[in-house]
This record gives C-alpha cells, sequence and structure tokens, in this order.
C-alpha cells in the first residue's frame, strides 16, 4: 500500500511528469499486479490519466445511483 500522501497543488501535471512514469515503471518491473485506486472518473479527469498509464481497468458502479449514460461515458473515456 501506497499512501497518496499530502494533496498536490496540480495533480494533472503530477500525473503527466516523467518521475510519476518512472514510479510507474518501477511498479510494473517489481510486481505482477499493481493496484491503483483513483476517483470517480467523471468528476476526476486526473483519474483517466492514471488509467491510461496501466494495463487494465476495473470500473466499479452504484447499483441504484449510476447511469447507461454515465457508464458510456466513462467508456467513452477510456
Amino acid at each position: 500500500v501506497m499512501p497518496a500522501g499530502a494533496e498536490a497543488g496540480d495533480a494533472l501535471a503530477l500525473l503527466i511528469s516523467e518521475p510519476c512514469e518512472r514510479v510507474f515503471q518501477g511498479l510494473r518491473d517489481r510486481f505482477t499486479f499493481v493496484i491503483v485506486d483513483v476517483p470517480p472518473m467523471l468528476e476526476h479527469p486526473e483519474a483517466a490519466v492514471v488509467a491510461a498509464r496501466t494495463d487494465g481497468v476495473v470500473v466499479v458502479a452504484r447499483a441504484g445511483r449510476s447511469t447507461r449514460t454515465d457508464h458510456l461515458e466513462v467508456a467513452r473515456v477510456l
């Protein structure tokens, strides 16, 4: 488990930076599976940036709250 730590001023800039890419590559080299928990994709654009740096995505939807439109938009973003 690697906690998020203090809030970054510009999370998007941090996530697209070379140091962040090195962290992801280091994790990929060291572990078979790395699970990254991100906030809701439609509310936080940085979640899509993290998804783009991974080999796969598991989307969790809340029954009775998530709509078909939400699911289609997440699929479009991915």
